[in-house]
Parts: C-alpha cells; structure tokens; sequence
C-alpha cells in the first residue's frame, strides 16, 4: 500500500512477512536521546529508552500476528508506529474478514493483553531481583530508571490502546460496531474521525499542561488514523477493481 510505505523504512521480512518502521518512531529516537540528556543522563539512555518502547511494541504485535494466524488470516505486511502495528493483508478476503465486527473484538483484546501481561512480568522479574526498588515512584517513564521504565512502558501502552481512537485496539472495536449499522467505509471514516478528535485533544491537553508524552502521543494517533483509514480504502478500491 502506497500509504503505509510512505514515510516508513523496511526492517525486514519474517515469515513471510513485510515488516516496516514508520519514519515518526526513528524521530522518536533523536527526541529520546535529546530527552536523556535534558534529565542529566547519557544519550546512550535515552536510547535504551526508545528500544523498550520498540520492544513493547514488538511484543504486542508478535501476539497479534499469531492471532491472526490463528484466525486463519495471511498477513502481507506489518508498519510500526509508536502506539502500535498497522497490518495489511494478502488478500481483499482476509481484509474483508478482519474488518468484521466480530474480528474485531477478537483481535482487540490480544495487544493489550499481551502488553499487561509482559509488563506484570517484567515486574515480578525486577521484584524479584532488586526487591526494594519502588515501582510506583515517580517518573515512571524515566531515562534514569530504565527498570522502571521498561514495566511502566508495556503498562501504558496496553491502557493507551483501549482508548476508542482508530487505530488503536478500542478505535477498532469502535469501528467494527459502527460498521455493523453503516458498512466497513463509514466505519473506517468514524472511527478515524473520532480517533483525530481524540488526537487533537491529547495534544491540546499537552500543550496546556505542558506535557511533552501527551503531545507525542497525540501524534502519533493522529498520525495512524490517517494512515489505517487511508490503508483500509485503498484495500477496498483495491478489491472492488479486483471484482470488476
């Protein structure tokens, strides 16, 4: 799909699978290590930082594609944006299948598990090793305590994405009972409108606040609504063609 090669850079293909890294999260990587250095730690910190949140990611997305494995769907490609994957798949009938509101649910609920899930881990691991670390001690998103960061990244991610924004996991349920009353397009459109709503209030919120996180992370949602909403009408044109 032009609109999700766009501005994204391969990383590899496992298991058949395209999976690329959209250019907003290497951006994010300058901003980490700038933000390591404000907080008076190493560059090379800030950047361990941007690994745990591309590993959190990793992990959600690894739990989604053997979902959709399971559910019998052929995955073509996988982008990576900060608050989570974009998938395409092979073929309009899988794209069709996925779109349903009951696909929908399904798939929804495994990113955040699969993010609550390593979080808690890790911080059984962490307890275990340094028992009088506080984990609840603020920042909890800190270049200076990796540790604590790495639970409390998995931890956020997962409760970011049941927001009802498109793309994130709520936006897609969202979507999916929307498109039960109204068709898949008007679907993707409201879920994707509301999803740019709820983006322009976090950053607005940021802004006022001032907090940097919600900025960013206003972004990024704004940033993957357009870009699942503009993938999933490129897919249906594509197999109305297909049809014709």
């Amino acid at each position: 799909m032009i609109g999700m090669r766009g501005w994204s850079f391969p990383i590899g293909r496992f298991l058949g699978v395209d999976v690329r890294i959209h250019t907003f999260f290497v951006l994010l990587l300058l901003l980490a290590i700038s933000y390591g250095s404000a907080f008076g730690a190493t560059g090379s910190r800030g950047f361990v930082l941007w690994l745990l949140l591309l590993l959190a990611v990793v992990v959600r997305e690894v739990a989604r594609s053997i979902a959709a494995v399971w559910h019998g769907l052929e995955l073509r490609s996988i982008l990576l944006l900060p608050t989570g994957g974009l998938f395409t798949y092979a073929t309009p009938e899988d794209t069709e299948r996925a779109a349903t509101p009951e696909m929908q649910k399904s798939m929804a609920v495994v990113g955040p598990i699969a993010n609550f899930g390593f979080g808690l881990l890790l911080a059984a691991i962490v307890l275990a090793v340094t028992p009088g670390i506080n984990l609840f001690e603020r920042p909890w998103i800190t270049p200076t305590h990796l540790l604590r960061a790495s639970i409390w990244i998995s931890l956020l991610l997962g409760a970011v994405n049941l927001l009802p924004a498109s793309p994130l996991d709520g936006g897609r349920v969202f979507r999916g009972e929307f498109a039960k009353a109204r068709g898949a397009i008007k679907g993707s459109r409201a879920a994707a409108g509301l999803g740019q709503a709820i983006a322009i209030g976090l950053i607005a919120a940021g802004l006022l606040m001032p907090n940097m996180w919600l900025v960013m992370l206003g972004a990024f949602v704004m940033i993957g609504a357009h870009l699942e909403d503009q993938g999933l009408l490129l897919q249906t044109d594509a197999a109305a063609v297909k049809m014709r």
